[in-house]
């Protein structure tokens, strides 16, 4: 949306909208932007960072919104006691917020050669904050940069809370750093991931998701999918899953699967390092270092639909075998706005296998 001379000649109301991309909200009101380009977001990020509103709630609209070194996607929040919503999947007549989709393909943010696609951060002063990442699809096939990852970072200070559910990343390329897909730093603070798919990340340590948790923080990872990442480098670990705890710590991670990523032998599909990780009916192809628990774990054939799609066929070993409730839940969608669950139990993964009845759209209210 554009601001214009001639708006104010149609309704007060656009107008009124329009100054709301551009300014931070008053204390005590809602600062509810919808944004329909790459500047758009960029201005209500910062202006999030800014607002002391109690809640933030940025709605992105469907289609694609690229990054530059200039423009970059990234927020760090700097009120106590504050939401910070990142909404993807919105859609409505004249450039509207009124419909959305659960559907984290139908936003797709891209990152630039210096920038991941999307970065957030809570600063150390802050407490009792939670900013939330939902229904977006992260890309970035051209990072170049020697820090952060390619498509997600995210950094969490005590006392605060970030939650990322239904997102996508694929072709995450980070030649010059360790991560791709996403690198998230909890430190004493709560850290949810759920219904998360990584595909197709390169990088030069782990071509998938990297989370380190740090001095008593609590991580909660539950129906994530991660295949077809690589690592560059002959002698790394791991590529799809690294999960590091120090400072007595807590990571569980369960209903999730973790196939066909780097196919070094000595490459891991999911890596633990530290104590107080519990695993919880995780798939994996190979398992590097020792859990505190490892329940009902499977290994073999997976069922992906290819090897870079971990959609799950129909004979897949994968559909119904979820425990119920997991730690982190398993979310009221997928990750492709799919319901859960269709079946007689959850299926493992971030894709639910049964597309019957659910197509994913509501109507704000």
């Amino acid at each position: 949306m554009s601001l214009r001379p001639s708006c104010c000649h149609n309704t007060l109301l656009r107008c009124l909208t329009g100054l709301a991309l551009l300014l931070p909200a008053l204390p005590g009101h809602a600062f509810t932007p919808c944004v329909n380009n790459g500047q758009q977001l960029h201005d209500a990020l910062l202006n999030a960072a800014l607002s002391s509103d109690i809640n933030v709630v940025i709605k992105v609209r469907t289609g694609t919104y690229t990054a530059t070194n200039t423009v970059d996607f990234a927020t760090t929040l700097s009120h106590s006691n504050q939401v910070v919503e990142i909404s993807g999947g919105w859609s409505g007549p004249s450039n509207s917020c009124e419909e959305k989709t659960f559907d984290s393909s139908a936003t797709v943010l891209v990152g630039s050669a210096n920038k991941p696609a999307l970065y957030f951060k809570t600063s150390p002063a802050v407490s009792g904050s939670t900013i939330y990442v939902h229904d977006v699809t992260l890309t970035n096939p051209n990072y170049i940069d020697p820090s952060y990852s390619a498509c997600l970072a995210g950094y969490l200070t005590a006392g605060n809370e970030a939650v990322v559910d239904r997102v996508k990343m694929y072709q995450c390329i980070a030649p010059g750093t360790s991560y791709a897909s996403a690198y998230l730093e909890n430190t004493s603070g709560t850290l949810t991931v759920r219904n998360v798919v990584a595909s197709t990340g390169t990088a030069q340590t782990n071509g998938g998701i990297a989370i380190n948790t740090y001095d008593g923080g609590i991580t909660r990872v539950a129906q994530v999918s991660v295949t077809a990442t690589e690592s560059l480098t002959p002698s790394s670990t791991v590529s799809g899953l690294s999960i590091e705890n120090y400072g007595n710590s807590f990571t569980y991670v369960s209903n999730s699967v973790f196939w066909r990523n780097d196919g070094t032998p000595t490459t891991a599909d999911l890596s633990v390092a530290g104590t107080g990780i519990f695993l919880t009916r995780t798939h994996y192809g190979t398992l590097r270092g020792t859990p505190t628990t490892n329940l009902t774990p499977s290994t073999g054939q997976a069922g992906f639909v290819s090897l870079s799609d971990a959609h799950l066929r129909t004979d897949s070993i994968l559909i119904d075998s979820g425990v119920a409730n997991p730690v982190g839940g398993s979310g009221t969608f997928d990750v492709e706005g799919h319901a859960r669950v269709s079946g007689a139990a959850v299926d493992i993964g971030a894709f639910e296998s049964d597309r019957l009845f659910a197509d994913g759209f509501q109507t704000d209210p």
